[in-house]
């Protein structure tokens, strides 16, 4: 049997998500995302990625015009759509960024660059007694 490369099988997946995604808003994690006590949050996916990587990944996703748009919301839609490709089948995973600091930082659509990169994960809340073994 043949595997797929990721980035071949993030493409693919892009195609049907991109245009399935609803808007969340500016949030990039929902205010109430895995707040029940009887959920837990499992991570099932960790990516680094530098400049290339995410322009790579957002032109498989159909986003060709990098340019159009401040650099946050561009790395956002990407790393959204990304973290779709990576949810166990049944659950919808969200993703967490820990660097760069200018991503997270409150004036992130004036000195967010996609040349600064993209780190963190992508999580999905789970019902306690039901932890996805991830892809």
């Amino acid at each position: 049997m043949k595997l797929i490369s990721p980035l071949v099988f993030i493409t693919v997946a892009c195609a049907f998500l991109t245009a399935a995604r609803s808007a969340h808003g500016h949030e990039t994690v929902p205010q109430d995302w895995c707040t029940d006590r009887n959920t837990t949050p499992v991570i099932v996916s960790k990516f680094e990625w530098d400049k290339e990587t995410l322009i790579e990944i957002g032109q498989s996703c159909g986003i060709v015009d990098i340019s159009d748009g401040d650099a946050w919301s561009v790395a956002n839609g990407i790393v959204s759509v990304y973290c779709d490709t990576q949810s166990p089948k049944g659950y919808s995973a969200v993703p967490f960024i820990v660097g760069p600091q200018s991503y997270n930082n409150k004036s992130h659509h004036e000195t967010y660059r996609l040349e600064d990169g993209l780190a963190g994960s992508c999580a999905v809340c789970v019902p306690r007694r039901d932890r996805p073994s991830g892809r």
